[in-house]
């Protein structure tokens, strides 16, 4: 049952007609439907735009208007208020071309009853309340979009190609502002942040900025290639050099010209390190098993997520090769704790990823986003895309739910161990539960708006039981609004 009477514009000519309607409504949904009636096309404009009016019944024929004329007439006066078309004829195609035309359905006068005409009024009015509250959700979510993208565009730096979206962390805009400046220059850059932040991403805009931009961008992962094997990657091997093994040229020579992107720099052995720096003095490449040098011309960028400073201090990596790649640091930030960050990545992967998956996903529950912005990320930006992904796989609907996430973004997360101890921990709890309440507090709010503070359609867009609903209502103190 409605939480209050449904407002019906009734546009009848036929007094007869009008009052058998009247007596149905009366009959079987008494006190459910408030009637006010026109006998004229020109009459029942002039109440739709007062803009009280939930549903419009009305015949197509009347002294002013016949036919379609009539229904366009009336839905162009409130396009936003259902229309239900009584037609007098059995043939149903008057009726199907109206609800082609945009109406919600059709009856037909003759053959009404009183519970099909109220059960047919009624999902009028909740099949456009769900189409109303689907665009609201659109525009709403491409309004934030737009946002966000408004804001990428407002961090552009002149000159800058980055192929990722340029995130608002004031570390991360300082860092490119950097890497911009120094896009031309020979020296090396290294690269430093978490897995997942977007190291490669970082020493490829400062390859395709400046000038080496048309020269290769080549890229070795040290971690990823044996130490006995990462030399010959490298520098590359001499034929002959060893008995079965083919010449070939290392990745720096491959690069000449341009720029070598060195990739976990801080997993390279000493031996090697050892090399590296000789080629970055020197600018010459010796071949495993040949002792002529063949200058080249690359450029190192390097990038590792390892405390260079503290493997220095135990004997893991070279003093003097580090003060040679860190000729220009680029420092960039993790991704926990920057929710602005958090909301535009989120926007920005669920686009993309529907695109590339032929899903149409339209947004993301404010639920699951809160959940999402509330987590630390240790995998940074490329976790989250990951997320992302996945939930964009695995969604029932054409909206991300906190059920589409991965079970351990289900729940908030806890307060860790290692707090405080003493008066701190319990105030730090006691922070996190009212935190935790106030994000449960404006979720079953804002689904009970959505709804028209209709308990049933809340619960199912929160996710809850309605007794679950109303277990939280009285808990938060919500009363619908007088």
């Amino acid at each position: 049952m409605p939480d209050r009477p449904v407002r019906l514009l009734l546009v009848e000519d036929n007094p007869g007609d009008a009052d058998l309607v009247l007596e149905m409504l009366d009959e079987a949904a008494p006190g459910g439907f408030t009637v006010d009636q026109a006998a004229r096309l020109a009459q029942g404009v002039e109440i739709l735009s007062q803009g009280k009016t939930d549903l419009t019944l009305t015949d197509l024929g009347l002294p002013d208007s016949s036919g379609l004329d009539t229904f366009h007439a009336l839905l162009t006066a409130a396009p936003d208020v259902p229309v239900v078309v009584l037609t007098g004829s059995d043939n149903p195609e008057t009726g199907l071309a109206a609800v082609r035309s945009g109406a919600q359905d059709y009856l037909v006068k003759g053959r009404l009853d009183a519970p099909l005409l109220v059960r047919t009024l009624r999902y009028a009015v909740e099949r456009k309340r769900a189409e109303l509250a689907l665009r609201e959700s659109e525009e709403r979510y491409r309004g934030m979009v737009e946002v966000a993208l408004a804001a990428a565009a407002d961090r552009n730096i002149e000159g800058l190609v980055f192929g990722g979206m340029i995130r608002r962390h004031p570390q991360m805009l300082q860092s490119l502002a950097i890497a911009r400046k120094v896009a031309d220059a020979r020296v090396p850059v290294l690269v430093r942040g978490e897995s997942g932040v977007g190291k490669e991403l970082v020493s490829r805009a400062v390859h395709d900025s400046g000038s080496r931009r048309d020269k290769p961008f080549v890229v070795i992962n040290s971690a990823a290639v044996p130490g006995t094997l990462l030399e010959a990657e490298l520098f590359g091997v001499e034929p002959g050099a060893a008995t079965g093994v083919a010449g070939r040229r290392g990745k720096l020579e491959e690069a000449d010209g341009g720029t070598v992107f060195l990739d976990e720099v801080g997993d390279m052995e000493l031996p090697l390190q050892s090399k590296l720096l000789r080629f970055l003095q020197d600018g010459v490449v010796e071949r495993v098993g040949r002792t002529k040098p063949v200058a080249v011309d690359v450029r190192i960028v390097a990038a590792t997520n390892q405390d260079l400073e503290e493997m220095i201090r135990q004997g893991r990596f070279r003093k003097d090769l580090y003060f040679r790649l860190n000729a220009v640091e680029l420092s960039l930030p993790p991704l926990r704790g920057s929710s602005s960050d958090i909301r535009d990545f989120v926007f920005h992967f669920v686009d993309r990823c529907s695109r590339e998956s032929g899903r149409s996903i339209r947004g993301i529950s404010p639920q699951a986003l809160a959940r999402l912005v509330a987590h630390d990320w240790p995998g940074n930006i490329r976790q989250l895309q990951h997320v992302i992904h996945r939930a964009v796989l695995v969604a029932e609907g054409d909206t991300i739910d906190l059920g589409d996430l991965p079970t351990d973004l289900h729940q908030v997360a806890p307060v860790p161990d290692e707090l405080p101890q003493g008066r701190a921990r319990p105030a730090l709890r006691a922070a996190h539960e009212r935190m935790t309440s106030e994000v449960e507090r404006r979720l079953v709010l804002d689904c009970l708006e959505k709804s028209g503070w209709r308990v049933t359609e809340a619960a199912k867009l929160a996710g809850y039981s309605r007794v679950h609903m109303h277990r939280l209502m009285r808990k938060h103190g919500i009363r619908r609004p007088k």
